[in-house]
């Protein structure tokens, strides 16, 4: 896929939506000139936390490519990363995640949205993000005192040998629609035909159904959250352990989901990185960005 590298002027051409715009929420702000800014009102209640890293990506990104400024409602990100964008202060109407908004995003076209509230998933192909992942980065850094709270789990980890492969399997939540889970046994087989290359490897595993998973990798001696003795502080965030280690990991086998997707992105160490590839049963290679945030089995490409 490829993009066109043009350059959006703010004022050249601005979406002006209507007070009646697709999707809105009744009574709401017109655009008021002068003003740049974007919200996103529904960051919290749509999906959860991998959903919310690419919505926040996306408002972000969105911002710094087009010269805006963001408010977003209080969310667990604050917490973990330190963010501080101010509070929504100005019901705007909504603007629907479409081809357009990518388009603007991208920078293909011209179209910039401003006072406009976005809604969506906004899990598109990663190769839209290229040229800002040093930024996006630095979004979902933990702040300090996050990251001395964890430096213990990563440091046992790490005592326990020298390539820590990090494993995500999505139990609980999968198993109807688009949401297919991989199973256990893909990962068993890559363990099996990659073991003798790797360089005295430790394996961490990632999963919302711990019980009904372990018992396929006994032979590997996993470790699990169960093994790292962590009390983490933020109760609100205690899935983000977790994220945290598999985004630290040298090796990830992940699941297809943005949960695992999201860790991709955020990982500076790792060299190798695979994912369910449902056609073929097995796992493939994947470049975390140049690829689908989620991948449904039967997308049609």
């Amino acid at each position: 896929m490829s993009f066109k590298k043009t350059r959006s002027l703010i004022g050249l051409a601005i979406a002006l939506l209507t007070t009646s715009c697709a999707g809105g929420k009744g009574a709401c702000t017109p655009r008021i000139p002068g003003d740049m800014r974007i919200t996103n009102s529904n960051l919290v209640a749509n999906g959860r936390f991998g959903n919310q890293v690419y919505q926040y990506l996306f408002l972000k990104v969105y911002a710094r490519r087009h010269g805006l400024t963001v408010e977003t409602p209080d969310w667990v990100g604050n917490q973990l990363f330190g963010l501080n964008d101010p509070r929504i202060s100005t019901d705007f109407c909504q603007v629907i995640e479409s081809k357009a908004t990518t388009q603007s995003y991208s920078r293909q076209t011209n179209k910039v949205f401003v006072n406009r509230d976005f809604l969506g998933w906004f899990q598109i192909h990663t190769s839209h993000h290229r040229g800002d992942e040093e930024f996006i980065r630095s979004l979902f850094k933990p702040t300090p005192a996050v990251e001395r709270e964890l430096a213990p789990a990563i440091n046992f980890l790490r005592s326990r040998g020298q390539t820590l492969i990090a494993i995500h399997l999505r139990r609980g939540d999968f198993g109807s629609g688009p949401f297919i889970i991989s199973p256990a046994q893909w990962y068993v087989t890559w363990l099996r035909e990659n073991w003798a290359r790797l360089n005295n490897p430790v394996i961490f595993i990632a999963s919302d159904s711990l019980d009904q998973v372990l018992p396929a990798f006994a032979e590997f001696h996993p470790l699990t959250m169960r093994d790292l003795n962590l009390n983490f502080s933020i109760q609100a965030a205690d899935f983000y352990p977790e994220f945290y280690i598999l985004s630290q990991a040298d090796i990830s086998l992940l699941s297809n989901s943005t949960f695992s997707t999201a860790t991709a992105l955020l990982n500076e160490r790792a060299s190798e990185f695979y994912r369910p590839d449902f056609e073929n049963k097995t796992l493939k290679s994947f470049d975390p960005w140049n690829t689908e945030s989620f991948e449904s089995w039967h997308r049609a490409e």
